[in-house]
């Protein structure tokens, strides 16, 4: 594990007015594995998104630039509706800011920076400015290090991940590929098949996955 990220991480937190950061590495288009976070709420947040398939992180690798939201709970927003399950989910887990800035170079997308606010707030430019450069920093990393699907889930001392992590995170993409076979559909509708189900039975996404792996799931066609 590159103790680079880490240090990354940490000055986020140091330098911008932002309570938590996270990065995670791109392992597939349309698919990351969180590689540090400097707290419990921080990594919950990028769990969040890599779960429900929407969020900041998502919407920033797609659109290619920085989502920057003062405020989750701001009614006058878009935003409710625009990510109606990571929003409120998000708000619960203590976050009342997010800032994503997608880890990309040239068409490649390496991975993600996420930062939170426990107060809303927006970042002025001198923090904007310092945070796009910590992204390019963590961008390197990666790129540096060669981070896979293998590569071990770091957290602060608090709350340090295990194997398990890593074996839950396999057990997605492993039931998204029985799924295809189940379903005639792509890894994409899969996915979102999966986590659609996980959101309407309130239960994690690994947890699902892990019975489809297991076959005491199975996916049909006209039951999906």
């Amino acid at each position: 594990m590159s103790t680079l990220i880490g240090r990354i991480c940490d000055a986020c937190v140091t330098s911008i007015p932002v309570t938590g950061a996270a990065v995670s590495a791109s392992l597939t288009p349309g698919s990351r594995s969180t590689i540090h976070a400097t707290d419990a709420v921080a990594a919950r947040v990028e769990d969040l998104q890599l779960d429900l398939g929407e969020g900041p992180g998502t919407d920033a690798i797609r659109d290619r630039g920085p989502i920057l939201i003062a405020d989750l709970s701001d009614a006058r927003s878009a935003t409710a509706a625009r990510w109606p399950m990571f929003t409120p989910a998000a708000l619960r887990e203590g976050a009342r800011a997010v800032f994503a800035f997608p880890l990309q170079l040239g068409a490649a997308e390496v991975g993600l920076l996420g930062l939170y606010r426990d107060m809303p707030g927006h970042l002025d430019g001198s923090s904007h400015a310092t945070a796009l450069r910590l992204a390019d920093a963590a961008m390197f990393a990666l790129i540096d290090d060669g981070f896979t699907s293998s590569d071990p889930i770091d957290r602060d001392d608090n709350e340090r991940a295990t194997d398990e992590n890593d074996f839950f995170r396999t057990q997605v993409f492993q039931a998204v590929g029985m799924m295809t076979v189940q379903l005639g559909v792509s890894a994409e509708e899969a996915t979102v098949r999966l986590r659609a189900h996980a959101y309407a039975h309130d239960r994690p996404v690994a947890d699902v996955a892990g019975d489809v792996v297991s076959r005491r799931l199975r996916f049909r066609p006209d039951s999906a």
